[in-house]
């Protein structure tokens, strides 16, 4: 397994924070990497968890609290109906049990929290490419092979995991093949898409969901 470099744990995520309405005040976001994330966001609480402990230790000096460790590792620790606002961006596809995530963040939110972020998927067209064609599945240092993903998600597995738990969902795909490729790559992979299915042409799934 490939060790990680330091850009790897930063990110505002501008993709995501576009759709994001900031008018959220208690806000926890798992995985928070450096907490560059907080960025985005004013005049709030804002509390992380991070495994990374380089990265963690940077989180500390930006967020009002941070917790080293897994959500299942410290979520005893987090106060109960309390955040308005969760983040997971590109989190659940590195959980060790993903459905304890989202059986217990229930009890972490207030009412009419929310939760936020964005999910790979496995169905891209140049990893389907890759898999169908030239029957290739490579992990890598990041991206939707990255080799600390330990499960992968399509648009419609997720969406069942959500249906499942008992949550309300708004799907919004996001990094496209219309903004990450150009020229000749791009139209092949259009055409393809077309046999695929739309949901192949985004690279990742922004997802905001609550509680029914």
């Amino acid at each position: 397994m490939q060790s990680k470099q330091s850009s790897y744990y930063k990110g505002d995520r501008q993709d995501v924070a576009s759709l994001i309405d900031k008018r959220y005040k208690k806000i926890l976001e798992i995985g928070c990497g450096d907490g560059s994330f907080s960025f985005n966001f004013n005049r709030c609480e804002y509390y992380g968890i991070e495994p990374n402990l380089s990265a963690w230790k940077k989180s500390k000096s930006i967020l009002t609290e941070s917790y080293f460790g897994t959500f299942e590792q410290v979520f005893k620790d987090l106060p109960d109906n309390y955040f308005d606002l969760v983040v997971v961006n590109d989190v659940i596809e590195h959980m060790q049990d993903h459905m304890f995530f989202f059986d217990n963040i229930k009890q972490k939110m207030s009412d009419g929290g929310v939760c936020i972020g964005s999910i790979p998927n496995v169905r891209f067209i140049p990893n389907l490419v890759n898999f169908i064609f030239r029957k290739d599945w490579q992990y890598v240092g990041d991206g939707i092979l990255d080799d600390t993903h330990l499960r992968f998600f399509t648009q419609k597995s997720i969406k069942r995991i959500f249906k499942e738990k008992m949550y309300i969902e708004e799907f919004i795909g996001i990094n496209s093949i219309e903004r990450l490729y150009t020229s000749h790559k791009y139209f092949i992979y259009l055409l393809l898409s077309l046999i695929f299915g739309k949901d192949s042409k985004f690279m990742q799934f922004s997802f905001r969901v609550r509680i029914k």
